[in-house]
This record gives structure tokens, sequence and C-alpha cells, in this order.
């Protein structure tokens, strides 16, 4: 889902620390999200899991921000009404009725939230939720404390009051004074509501059907093309083919440095710090090479290798803007006042909105499912997985190995990956022609070619079953 009202943004701190923010309407940074994404790192959760409930977080102050409830001294009545049908917005989507908010509708609309959550995403994003706002609880008797060391009267059962209170105060700066309201008002969301209920009712978006995870579909193979195609720059074109034919996450390509990359040799490498993907098998010279820096090589695979290569050489001949920097980040923004800064100090929404639009324009349908839905940057990762586990041609069929295809995008364990298996009448075909095109290889050297994008460990053991497979064929 999207964001109406707050802008995701990286910023770097003066201490030299990078960090997520989110940016309201008015211009402030929501302290209390910043603080929970700390609080998260602090107890230790994975990366992963930690940027989920940042996400949901992020996703609920949102929606109280629509329903004109953070920001300003909402009465108690508005703020209980907004917290008791924030589950049934997640759970009906534009379907949600609420007489005191009527323009929920549109606003999930807005945010991509057509269909409500899938069944199995309530619990988790509940979760994060209700720990978001047992910190907040913290958080609001520590600016309480600070208000009554000033000798204010505060109340949180009267917002009006204790926002007066905080504006009388001249020392304090605007941005310390916007802190206590954003602290001060979730503390008088948990005083109303302690934590938030799974609804009952959870149903089918579909009328007769199931419920679908959307967000975690894969983008159809078969309009890849379509989609490059669609797109308006070099480098929207090369960050989505490297996407989808190399597996990464977001995050990972906006990372990306320019001396990650080598138009020469057709290498791209990536930070891999936990050696989750193949970085024990990076040769010695490139070692040397990153000084240090723990990174694995992308694996993209034909005909998205070369489109990336071609978008990409295009991108940096006409397209790119250098600047005095060390270490220049690869994606860079082409227009605006922000021409030349990395893209990724933009918003989360920006990019997905731009992505959304040449989705648009591609004319490609959402799931069979869901024909209305529009795919997200992420269904490209999904795809990757999907091709890579099913449908790649290798010797002896078609599909890598779980355990590789686990590897080659990063996850920490094989369940992560396992959701990409496919089982059904189009991946036996799949798998029959796989064996057959490598029984049939054309040229000598053909099958030795397409394995020589795959890691050294992966190509060897495919080589091994391409000499069973002509020794029986011989």
């Amino acid at each position: 889902m999207a964001l109406k009202h707050l802008t995701r943004l990286t910023i770097t701190r003066p201490s030299g620390i990078r960090e997520d923010v989110f940016i309201n309407d008015a211009g402030f940074e929501v302290d209390a999200l910043v603080r929970f994404a700390r609080h998260l790192d602090t107890k230790g959760y994975r990366a992963t899991t930690a940027k989920r409930y940042v996400e949901a977080a992020a996703r609920f102050v949102d929606f109280l921000i629509e329903c004109q409830v953070f920001g300003r001294p909402a009465r108690q009545d508005i703020i209980a009404g907004a917290l008791d049908v924030y589950p049934l917005f997640l759970r009906d989507g534009v379907e949600v009725e609420g007489p005191a908010f009527p323009d929920l509708s549109d606003y999930a609309e807005d945010i991509g939230l057509r269909h409500g959550l899938a069944r199995n995403s309530f619990a988790p994003v509940l979760a994060a939720t209700n720990l978001f706002l047992r910190l907040g609880r913290a958080e609001a008797e520590n600016a309480m404390s600070i208000l009554r060391d000033q000798g204010l009267v505060a109340d949180l059962q009267d917002l009006a009051v204790t926002f007066a209170a905080i504006d009388g105060v001249e020392a304090w700066s605007g941005l310390e004074r916007e802190r206590l309201k954003q602290h001060t008002l979730i503390g008088g969301c948990v005083r109303i509501r302690g934590q938030l209920e799974r609804p009952r009712g959870l149903r089918s978006p579909l009328r007769g059907g199931s419920q679908v995870d959307l967000e975690n579909k894969d983008f159809p193979l078969e309009h890849l093309s379509d989609l490059l195609d669609a797109a308006r720059s070099h480098r929207d074109r090369a960050l989505y083919a490297l996407l989808a034919g190399g597996g990464l996450r977001l995050h990972e390509a906006l990372n990306l440095r320019l001396s990650d990359i080598d138009a020469t040799t057709g290498e791209v490498w990536v930070v891999d710090p936990d050696n989750r993907r193949f970085g024990r098998e990076m040769p010695k010279r490139d070692r040397l090479r990153f000084k240090g820096r723990a990174m694995s090589r992308v694996y993209l695979y034909e005909p998205l290798l070369s489109r990336f290569w071609d978008e990409m050489r295009a991108y940096l001949r006409s397209e790119y803007v250098g600047t005095a920097d060390d270490e220049q980040f690869l994606f860079k923004k082409l227009d605006g006042q922000g021409r030349g800064e990395a893209l990724n100090d933009a918003s989360d929404t920006a990019l997905q909105k731009q992505f959304k639009a040449a989705v648009l324009r591609a004319g490609v349908e959402g799931p069979r499912e869901a024909p209305d839905h529009v795919w997200t940057l992420h269904s490209l990762r999904h795809s990757y997985g999907v091709y890579m586990l099913n449908f790649i041609p290798v010797p002896g069929g078609a599909g890598l190995k779980l355990t590789e295809v686990q590897m080659l995008m990063g996850h920490a364990s094989p369940e992560s990956t396992q959701v990409y298996a496919r089982h059904d009448r189009l991946l036996t075909e799949a798998r029959v022609a796989a064996a057959n095109e490598f029984l049939d290889i054309g040229e000598p050297g053909a099958a030795e070619a397409r394995m020589d994008f795959l890691p050294a460990s992966i190509a060897a053991r495919l080589r091994q079953t391409a000499d069973r497979i002509d020794r029986a064929a011989g």
C-alpha cells in the first residue's frame, strides 16, 4: 500500500548515520516512527521484519492523518471512532463503512487498498501497530513529564488544552512543539484503545472466491517486455530490468554505487553483509576491489541481462548526472531541483507511483483473481523467484533447486523461497520443454553459455547433469 499524507525519505544525520524518516503534510518529521524504528533495531529485530513493522506503523499514522486525528487536537470521540474503524478499513478496503469518516473509500482507492488485506496479513499488521502503540504509551509519558516539569497543565483527555499549553512555551522551537504534540496525541490514542483487535468476518474480496495476498503476487513474465517499453527513461528501464532479471530488493538496487557495475565484464555486485548470497565465491581481485565491503555478484538471466545493459549504457551516456562524490550512487534523479541527487532519497510513494503509471501505460492487468490490481515494484522480485525456481531452462528440466534460489535471492530461510513454487500443468509443460531444449541445444557450447551467468557452484552441478544427459542420449 502507498502513503497519502506521509513521504518517506532517507536522510543523513549530523552524526553521519543514515535513517529513513517520514515527513507529514506540514513538513515535519514524524518522530514517533523514527523512535519506533530505533526501538526495533535496539531489540534485535531482523531488518526485513523491522521494515515491515515500521511500514505498518506508518500506514496507521497516515490513516489517522486522513481521519484528521493525527496532527491536531482531536476530540476523544473522533479518536475512538478512528481507532474502531481502522481494523474494518484494513478488512474491507474501498467497501468500508464508517459514517463518521465518509471519505475512507476514496482514501482506500488512493493508497491501493481496494480489496482489503489478505487474511494471513492481519496478524503481522496488527502486531506491528499494537507494538507501535505500546511504545507510544512510554513516549507519551515522557512527553507529559516534560510538560509537568515546565509547570504546564496537560491532559490526555483534552488535547486542545494540552496543545495550547505546548504552543505557549516560546523557548521551544517549532520542531520541539510538534514532537511533543505527536507523542501526547499517540498517548491519547493509547488511553482510549490500548490495542487494536482483529475484526470478525474476514472475507474474500471477491464474491464466491477466496482472499488473495496481492502483495506477494509475481509480475507476469510474459508482460515484462511491455512494461520496459512503457517506462519513460533509460534509467527506469534499467532499474526495472535489474529488479526483474536479478531479483534484487528495491533498496538493494537503489543503494548500488557506480563502482558496483562493470560494463566491460557485464558484472553487477550487491552488498551482501550476511553472506546469504554467493559472496564466498568472489575472486580475490574483486575482494581487493571492494576494499572489505561484503559483496555478492548479481546473476541476471537473458534476455533481461542484455536489456539491462543496453538501457544502462544509454542511461549513463545520456541521462546520468555525475557529482563530486567519491562514491556516487548509480541511480540518480533526472528532473527538478533534485536532479543529480541519489534516487534512494525519493519517497517510496513517488517510486511506486512512477512504476504503476508504467504498468497502466503497458496495459498489464492484475492477476486473474483481481484484474484491477495495479502491480507494485516488489512484484518484479517475485517474478524472478518464480522464474528461477520453476521455469528457467536447465539440464534435466526447468528450475533450480530451492536452496540455490534461496541464495540467489538472499533469503534467510528456504521457507521464504518456497512460496515461489508452482504446481500446475504449465509448469509440467515447461519442465518437458526445458529438458528438450537442452537435449537439442544447437551450436556447440550453447548450453555452457547459458550457464555462464550462474554462480560457479550451481553451474558445476548443472554441468554434471548435462554430462549425464549427453551420456544417456549417446
